[in-house]
């Protein structure tokens, strides 16, 4: 699946609406909604013309956490995440930071990965 089918992006005057969107399970992490993710932020900070972000969920939850199925193996590993070119980590684990305001708005549950980024 392609990055951009699991999140959402609409921009609205200089703010950046990003929406989770794997509503059928729960909003959790796969990698490509974490790439997505971070690709988003890498738009947020390169562009002059936005000065904020909001994050948040389509569905009832804002997130059920890590799929971990997908992650486990790569957890187990140590490994970290490498993001592709104009991303920026929105965990901030490594790499360069944020410096533009993120506004999360939290629905329902938000496990794991999802309190990690407010």
């Amino acid at each position: 699946m392609d990055n951009e089918e699991r999140i959402t992006k609409e921009r609205q005057g200089h703010v950046l609406l990003i929406g989770l969107d794997r509503v059928e399970k729960c909003n959790a992490f796969d990698l490509a909604m974490l790439n997505a993710l971070s690709l988003a932020y890498g738009e947020l900070e390169c562009d002059d013309d936005l000065r904020c972000g909001v994050l948040f969920a389509h569905g009832a939850h804002f997130t059920s956490g890590l799929d971990l199925a997908q992650f486990a193996p790569i957890l187990a590993r140590g490994q970290l995440l490498e993001l592709q070119e104009g991303a920026l980590d929105p965990l901030i684990l490594d790499g360069p930071r944020l410096t533009k305001p993120m506004v999360c708005a939290v629905q329902g549950i938000c496990l794991t990965i999802g309190i990690e980024l407010f």
